[in-house]
C-alpha cells in the first residue's frame, strides 16, 4: 500500500507542477497581450467614452429646456443650455470634492 501511495503523491506533484506552470504561463501571455494591444488604445477607449458620455449629457440638456419650454426656437435656449451646464458641473465638483 505504500507504494501505491508514494506513486500517486509523485502523480499529484507532477500535475500540480504543470498545472502551476500553465497557469503562469498564462498569466505571462495575459499581461503581454495587454501591455501590446489593450494598453495602448487606453487613451481613445477614455476619450471616445468621454465623448459619449458629453453627447449623452446635451442631449438631455435640450431635452429639459425642451420640457421647460424653451425649445430651439426659443429666445432663452442657449441661456437655458448654459444654465444646466453650470448646474451640472457645480453638482460635479461638489461629489467630487467630497470624495476625496
Amino acid at each position: 500500500m505504500p507504494a501505491h501511495r508514494s506513486k500517486t503523491m509523485a502523480l499529484l506533484r507532477v500535475v500540480h507542477h504543470e498545472i502551476n506552470l500553465a497557469l503562469w504561463a498564462i498569466l505571462a501571455a495575459s499581461v503581454i497581450y495587454f501591455a501590446a494591444f489593450v494598453a495602448p488604445k487606453l487613451p481613445d477607449i477614455r476619450a471616445t467614452a468621454e465623448r459619449i458620455r458629453l453627447q449623452q449629457i446635451a442631449a438631455e440638456n435640450r431635452m429639459y429646456c425642451t420640457r421647460w419650454g424653451m425649445g430651439p426656437q426659443a429666445a432663452m435656449h442657449d441661456r437655458c443650455l448654459i444654465d444646466l451646464q453650470e448646474f451640472r458641473t457645480r453638482i460635479e465638483n461638489r461629489v467630487t470634492e467630497n470624495v476625496w
